[in-house]
């Protein structure tokens, strides 16, 4: 490479730089400005915060204390909220059904009835042959103990 060449390539390179310096000053202005932003806009909201806080009402007397007590008890009981049933675990369902056949049921209306896979149903089934709770009765078909 001639020393022309170099220095024309130098002179690209260094256009470049001044131009990459020019793009890294005006994005940190730009930085600088929404920084500003963020800050007012933080200030003014702590300022609408601190003029809605709501002024201290006045303490009621002993009387109105009593009446006051029995109402939220009252209240409290009726938003108590009950707790949902613990669902049914895969083998409690494939049980139900098995102990509410009279002659034993077989793996293929198991899969119909819960809707579970093939597979996991005689999963299920194996479980509970081992916890003793269903006997075989025929292939493929099983009753409760």
């Amino acid at each position: 490479m001639t020393e022309l060449e170099k220095f024309i390539k130098a002179m690209d390179s260094e256009k470049l730089m001044k131009a990459v310096a020019e793009g890294f000053k005006s994005l940190s202005q730009a930085i600088d400005s929404l920084a500003t932003h963020i800050e007012d806009l933080s200030r003014k909201d702590k300022g609408a915060k601190k003029a809605k806080a709501p002024a201290k009402k006045a303490k009621p007397s002993a009387k109105a204390k009593a009446p006051a007590k029995k109402a939220k008890a009252a209240a409290a009981k009726k938003t108590e909220k009950k707790k949902p049933a613990a669902k049914a675990t895969a083998i409690d369902t494939v049980y139900g059904y098995i102990a509410r056949s009279r002659n034993g049921i077989d793996v293929e209306t198991l899969v119909k009835k819960t809707g579970f896979d093939n597979k996991k149903v005689h999963n299920v089934i194996y479980k509970l042959k081992k916890q003793n709770k269903i006997k075989s009765v025929d292939r493929g078909r099983y009753q409760k103990v």
